[in-house]
């Protein structure tokens, strides 16, 4: 792959190729960040690929609604070939303002937290980079990029293909990974009460439940959640979930009843 893209920099002096030991994605997006000299940013993630008109297609929309940023529409391709674009089928042209998107986050129409299938001015990562964790680094990078939005574009265009590999990071997530993913939903879920959106906040609340359940050291994941919330915003989070949410959290104090059902969750995720 590095052959080339060295072949492809010859051939045009807009392409700059980096060599460098593998430092996970974060530290990959923050190197071309560095380096980078255009007034627009986009990142595409491997094995990903994007539509011939992609970019035209979002740049187009930030010049025309004088956005910061604008976000298309994405496919998730699988190895056998299927595809499935159900998530985004409730996308039309329009124009968000960062509140009213943030407020949107608990129901079906939300843009997702990913740095891929984005267009951003350049301003917005003046001052922004990337961590080192395994995996949920977008989580802790999004919200410092809202922060710099005021008008956000929706293009309703196919523009980004995510490519599913079973053996990808997201689906061969080691403890560190597991942990990296927690402390980024937690975070997530504090920043969007902050900006008093709590059904998006109870919302992330909830798949950190979730995420526990993968987790073999649970009683560090509780401790997360401890030093994150405390036990009235806690039981607020539980009530506005289902009696199943409200369960999960008891259990987590049980190690036999836990290890049960973290098991018949690996079951059900392996089929």
């Amino acid at each position: 792959c590095g052959a080339i893209c060295d072949r492809y920099a010859e051939a045009d002096s807009r392409i700059k190729v980096i060599h460098k030991e593998n430092a996970g994605v974060g530290m990959a997006r923050n190197a071309g960040l560095d380096i980078c000299a255009g007034d627009f940013i986009m990142f595409v993630d491997s094995d990903d690929y994007l539509s011939a008109d992609a970019v035209q297609a979002l740049y187009e929309r930030i010049v025309m609604d004088g956005s910061d940023m604008a976000v298309g529409k994405h496919t998730n391709v699988y190895e056998d070939g299927r595809t499935n674009d159900a998530f985004c089928s409730w996308m039309k042209d329009s124009v968000l303002k960062t509140q009213d998107m943030l407020k949107s986050i608990r129901t079906s129409k939300y843009i997702t937290v990913v740095s891929w299938g984005k267009l951003y001015k350049r301003h917005i990562f003046e001052t922004i980079r990337y961590g080192t964790f395994k995996c949920g680094e977008d989580f802790m990078v999004y919200p410092l990029i809202l922060d710099q939005c005021e008008r956000i574009s929706i293009v309703d265009r196919e523009i980004y293909y995510y490519f599913q590999r079973n053996d990808s990071i997201l689906h061969q997530m080691s403890e560190q990974a597991k942990k990296d993913d927690l402390q980024a939903t937690v975070q997530f879920s504090k920043y969007l009460l902050g900006k008093d959106c709590f059904n998006g906040a109870a919302d992330w609340y909830l798949r950190s439940l979730n995420q526990l359940y993968g987790l073999k050291d649970r009683k560090w994941g509780l401790s997360i959640l401890k030093k994150n919330f405390d036990a009235s915003t806690e039981k607020k989070f539980l009530k506005a979930g289902s009696l199943k949410h409200r369960f999960k959290r008891y259990v987590l104090h049980f190690p036999i009843l836990f290890g049960m059902c973290a098991w018949i969750r690996k079951k059900r995720m392996k089929r």
